[in-house]
């Protein structure tokens, strides 16, 4: 969705084709157009622009190879037309802005810590085909975010997958592919029944290397459950053992109801308007 910079870094450079020549230092405001991100569609019908793709255009404002305390504050949705969207800094925090609301918030962080990998408890190899989770309804997103390759083990707190080398915003939401979210039980069993998940705030990001050029291995930990009561998680992302990212987010829960409780065929039906015994 966004594209690279000419020079391959993982960072504001990354940006630069959308944004425009970036001043020295971040300043001000700056506006820009932003792109209908037409295969991602959480309803199935209204794009919508992606959490990741929020913080790499923090981070471009930013300049700084990581942000913090960032949360998604609505959905920023698109009809048949690109968007502007003003990016506002000043001392240091960053606030996304369209039609004169807020979005995305933010705060730079120039020098983010990254906790250690833990290890994969009770890890189980099953290599399943990551294409048949997209074609299944099991992931909403269209080809261009079908990142994920491969759900190489899972365990019971997390899994290793494997992504394909893409552009950093849509590598970045493809780390979240691997969440079970229609039933994070799997991996906090503290949870109550028939919730769904969805990525809130966003903790931490850090960039560390430039772009893949090949499958990116991610490795998805949950960490536990925050004081707010939401589950957190935990992602690095390698190339070889290069680490190119860290990032972690709290997800948020809510009741899936009938809809949410239909299988994922039915409920990409219904959502995309088609009358589904039992959810219509």
């Amino acid at each position: 969705l966004l594209p690279l910079g000419p020079d391959g870094a993982l960072s504001a450079a990354a940006m630069r084709t959308l944004l425009g020549p970036l001043p020295p230092a971040p300043v001000g405001i700056r506006t820009f157009t932003v792109p209908i991100p037409t295969d991602h569609c959480p309803t199935w019908v209204i794009p919508a622009l992606p959490m990741m793709t929020m913080a790499m255009l923090a981070l471009s404002h930013a300049e700084t190879p990581g942000i913090k305390e960032g949360a998604a504050l609505r959905w920023l949705a698109f009809s048949d037309q690109p968007r502007t969207v003003q990016s506002h800094y000043k001392d240091g925090r960053i606030v996304l802005k369209a039609d004169g609301e807020a979005f995305f918030v933010a705060q730079a962080d120039n020098n983010p810590s990254i906790p250690d990998l833990p290890p994969l408890l009770d890890a189980t190899t099953v290599n399943l085909d990551g294409l048949s989770l997209y074609q299944e309804g099991k992931l909403f997103h269209g080809p261009t975010f079908q990142v994920l390759e491969k759900i190489v083990q899972t365990g019971k707190n997390g899994v290793t997958t494997l992504l394909k080398p893409c552009a950093p915003d849509i590598l970045l939401d493809g780390a979240t592919h691997g969440v079970p979210h229609d039933n994070l039980k799997q991996w906090f069993p503290e949870l109550p029944d028939k919730m769904a998940a969805y990525p809130l705030r966003l903790l931490s990001l850090a960039l560390l290397g430039a772009p893949p050029q090949q499958s990116v291995r991610c490795e998805l930990r949950a960490i536990g459950i925050s004081e707010s009561g939401l589950p957190r998680i935990e992602a690095w992302l390698f190339e070889e053992n290069r680490l190119l990212a860290y990032l972690c987010w709290e997800e948020a829960l809510l009741p899936k109801g009938r809809i949410g409780n239909a299988s994922p065929l039915e409920r990409r039906a219904f959502l995309s308007g088609q009358f589904v015994p039992g959810v219509s």
